[in-house]
């Protein structure tokens, strides 16, 4: 696998072809968010939470505490992030956020690979926390799953994460997972929907 050059992501971006038939939709798009390797996205308007309210509650055996506890086999509902009175949020440690970005990336022939910016990192914030790379032929707005190390204030549209684009090696077997075609919400995990084990 290469990674592609910010001049082949404006290339491939702006319509035109790779060398193996590659191709890369990117809506909204601008060439000013390509870097020397990489593609600047921004963050949505929403951010999520799980309501753990409707969580069950389960005893720790060590601590003898009770915990309201994720079953990812019946996961609670989401609710929206309020938003301070100026229109930004405030994340917190140890909160779990499902936010998304604003663009929709489409890709053909080439493996998406999202992550936050370095100016991101140095705020310690963690955009995802194991799903960073997509799929050939996946298409949608990508859900982040935001986490801080400290306080930290967030505003809408902020430039905050980036992709890069790799190439393929070998036949192709395009993604038709349960993630495709993410709309502009963030979505939550869908475990409970893989076959039974």
């Amino acid at each position: 696998m290469s990674i592609l050059t910010g001049p082949e992501i404006r290339r491939l971006a702006e319509g035109n072809f790779g060398v193996k038939g590659e191709r890369l939709e990117i809506r909204p798009y601008s060439p000013k968010w390509a870097g020397s390797n990489s593609y600047d996205v921004h963050l949505g308007d929403t951010l999520k939470v799980y309501d753990v309210s409707e969580c069950p509650l389960v005893r720790d055996p060590h601590l003898l505490e009770w915990h309201a506890a994720i079953d990812p086999d019946n996961p609670p509902p989401t609710m929206d992030l309020p938003k301070l009175p100026n229109g930004k949020w405030l994340l917190l440690p140890g909160i779990g956020y499902l936010g998304s970005i604003r663009e929709r990336i489409e890709c053909h022939g080439l493996v998406p690979y999202f992550d936050g910016r370095s100016s991101t990192g140095r705020l310690f914030v963690s955009l995802h926390q194991t799903a960073g790379r997509g799929d050939d032929a996946w298409g949608g707005h990508l859900t982040c799953e935001i986490t801080v190390t400290h306080p930290i204030i967030i505003t809408p549209g902020s430039r905050l994460g980036q992709f890069t684009f790799h190439t393929l090696t070998g036949e192709r077997q395009e993604y038709a997972g349960r993630y495709q075609n993410q709309g502009r919400e963030p979505v939550p995990s869908r475990f409970h929907l893989e076959a039974p084990r």
